[in-house]
């Protein structure tokens, strides 16, 4: 809701491309496995980018024109975005001591 309360294109279009990407990664989730760094940079960055994408295409049926930020932009966002999650991930599993995240050597809690 930030992003479409400071937007000035399609408001409630972020809310909801990112609401069907959470669908996307609740359907995938299962099938892999998230402790190593390569599937977080790969699954965050393809996100992201079908993120653009559907925000694109949500812009061209209500807009009737397909809302571009810029090639640069997607391919520079992606690749932070794949970058930034590995070390999201680590901190989230370390310092709140989310229980689904945890493996079965990591019981015990930190705080």
């Amino acid at each position: 809701l930030f992003l479409d309360f400071f937007g000035s294109t399609l408001f409630g279009g972020y809310a909801l491309v990112l609401t069907l990407i959470m669908f996307i990664f609740y359907i995938i989730h299962d099938k892999i496995d998230f402790k190593d760094i390569g599937p977080q940079v790969v699954v965050a960055s393809v996100l992201n980018v079908l993120c653009v994408i559907l925000y694109g295409i949500l812009g061209s049926i209500f807009t009737e024109h397909f809302i571009w930020q810029g090639f640069k932009s997607l391919i520079l966002g992606s690749a932070v975005t794949g970058l930034l999650m590995p070390l999201l991930y680590l901190l989230t599993v370390r310092y709140l001591s989310f229980k689904p995240l945890r493996g079965d050597n990591e019981n015990k809690a930190i705080f």
